[in-house]
């Protein structure tokens, strides 16, 4: 712009001070306009409301050279670069149509920048420090860069980005309400709140949709008692990374979010005292879920009915909620789930009705409080023997459920594992004993002494032998009269007690003796629990014969 005089008059500005005359030279020419001393401690623009009025620029000259014709010089591009400079008055372009670039970095800022409902290029605001922005339903073809700004609040409702939206290092000071609102926002090229970015407030994402990937890699969030994020129904296309040293105090809340790609936070440290650091009911990952490399949450973590493409892992992590629930994965589907090497969790785990490929545990990281009904896996790792995970169906609850050790039973007998799972089932109708009044255990205690509820056919076996033994030596002194006195076998008392105990056998000696009083109900008895014994036996015998 050659005639900076000219355009003030054009435009009503008055007088140019020579900051800004500088900035309209430059302005045709795409140059950057420093108005910085060199001085490292001068130039920090938290001391902007003390600069000269050397470095003063009116926000009203900036938008008038955005929204001018002015023609660019010949092999240039018009821009407004602008470093170093105290603006004062608001920077209002609201509803603009901006062909211009806009980059202010480094600045003070008297008033906040609006930009709501503008269609603009490319935007920076890096290093600068302002009161806030708002660029709702703000229509950005290019980046919106924040890089290391401070400031009170951002809002970003409904805007539309078609590259990056940057807040790294940046640092938002709003703690009775939203730091960042960006409800409804799009970002094409994903959006960069990362390398000591510091919000004290709320960061709402509520129904965003990222084009890239979500990345709070070493940023602090801070609204203790409250919601630190909010991103329900947020929709991803990359990753989202909480990593390096992520720290939040408050919730975090990704209900109902799709995120395309993995969904990291390894290392992170999520605080939220006697309530809940993570709610993602209903989360979709598409690729793994990691919370790792020593993560730490105090808090509650709820992920019921989220749906997990890849791994679901929390190995190293540490999980602390007494009295609650530290971690809630009911309903979850995974290919598998992940709670190892140094696991822990102080509060219940809760893994009622998940269906997980592969299930990696490991029992020094068995918490004392689990929920395992209806928990639903192909596999275990470790293989480790019943005796051992019965310990683990011990810490699932205090009530009796029965689907836990069916699904025990079942991946022992996938595992050809027979003796295994005859075990499990054992232990199953014991506990479900326990739960019953007394005078309904009575007959499980029998049913259990005599043939293991039928998963221990030995000792039915063992128990015929005996009740043999017994009958030989009673019907020995308890000789019974023959039925046809001239017509009869020799009467043998071992056989006779064979005969009368076993069934289908017929060897001849019953069918022709008979017992009157005391023998008479001893022989039935026996009769009785011939039938009991040797059914336990067959299905025993059938058993081992059939398995596969």
């Amino acid at each position: 712009m050659s005639d900076g005089a000219s355009f003030a008059v054009e435009w009503g500005l008055g007088e140019l001070s020579q900051a800004e005359r500088r900035l309209c030279e430059a302005f045709a020419r795409g140059d950057e306009a420093d108005l910085r001393t060199g001085d490292p401690e001068k130039d920090d623009p938290q001391q902007g409301g003390e600069w000269s009025d050397e470095r003063r620029v009116r926000a009203t000259v900036i938008a008038a050279l955005l929204l001018s014709d002015e023609q660019a010089a010949p092999g240039r591009v018009a821009a407004v670069r602008l470093r170093g400079a105290r603006v004062t008055g608001e920077l209002a372009l609201a509803h603009a149509e901006v062909n211009f670039p806009l980059s202010l970095e480094g600045c003070w800022f008297e008033e906040p920048v609006c930009l709501d409902e503008a269609a603009t290029r490319t935007v920076s605001l890096t290093r600068s420090v302002l009161p806030g922005l708002n660029a709702n339903d703000t229509r950005i073809e290019g980046h919106l860069w924040l890089n290391a700004c401070r400031m009170q609040r951002a809002a970003l409702t409904d805007a539309r980005i078609s590259g990056r939206l940057s807040l790294n290092r940046a640092r938002l000071t709003n703690s009775s309400g939203a730091a960042l609102n960006a409800d409804g926002l799009v970002a094409e090229g994903g959006v960069f709140c990362r390398k000591g970015f510091h919000a004290e407030g709320e960061i709402r994402l509520l129904d965003a949709r990222i084009g890239g990937q979500l990345n709070f890699d070493g940023a602090r969030l801070t609204n203790p008692g409250k919601t630190a994020l909010n991103a329900d129904r947020m929709v991803i296309e990359g990753g989202m990374f909480c990593e390096e040293g992520f720290q939040a105090e408050g919730e975090i809340r990704l209900l109902g979010a799709r995120v395309s790609g993995q969904l990291v936070f390894n290392g992170a440290r999520l605080t939220n005292p006697n309530g809940v650091v993570l709610s993602a009911d209903g989360l979709v990952v598409e690729g793994n879920m990691f919370c790792q490399e020593e993560f730490q949450a105090e808090g509650g973590i709820r992920l019921p009915s989220a749906r997990i493409s890849g791994q679901l892992g929390f190995n190293g992590a540490r999980l602390t909620n007494p009295g609650g629930t530290a971690l809630s994965c009911v309903d979850v589907e995974a290919r598998s789930l992940w709670l190892r090497t140094g696991f822990t969790a102080d509060g219940e785990v809760d893994l009622a009705g998940a269906r997980v490929g592969t299930l990696y545990d490991d029992p020094g990281c068995w918490s004392a409080d689990l929920d395992l009904n209806e928990l639903v896996y192909d596999d275990l790792e470790p293989d480790l023997p019943s005796r051992e995970r019965l310990e683990w169906l011990r810490r699932g609850g205090k009530e009796y459920r029965a689907q836990p050790y069916e699904q025990l039973a079942a991946y022992y007998r996938r595992q050809g594992h027979d003796e295994e799972a005859r075990r499990v089932l054992l232990a199953k109708q014991r506990r479900y004993r326990a739960s019953r009044p007394w005078y309904a255990r009575i007959f499980g205690y029998l049913l259990d002494g005599m043939v293991g509820y039928g998963y221990r056919p030995g000792r039915a076996a063992a128990w015929v032998l005996a009740l043999l033994a017994a009958g030989s030596v009673f019907f020995t002194y308890h000789r019974p009269e023959p039925i046809k006195a001239d017509e009869h076998p020799h009467y043998q008392p071992v056989l006779y007690a064979a005969d009368v105990l076993l069934p289908i056998v017929n060897l001849g000696q019953e069918s022709a003796f008979k017992h009157q009083g005391l023998a008479q109900w001893v022989a039935s008895a026996m009769v009785l629990l011939g039938w009991l014994f040797a059914t336990a036996v067959v299905a025993g015998v059938t058993r081992v014969l059939t398995r596969n």
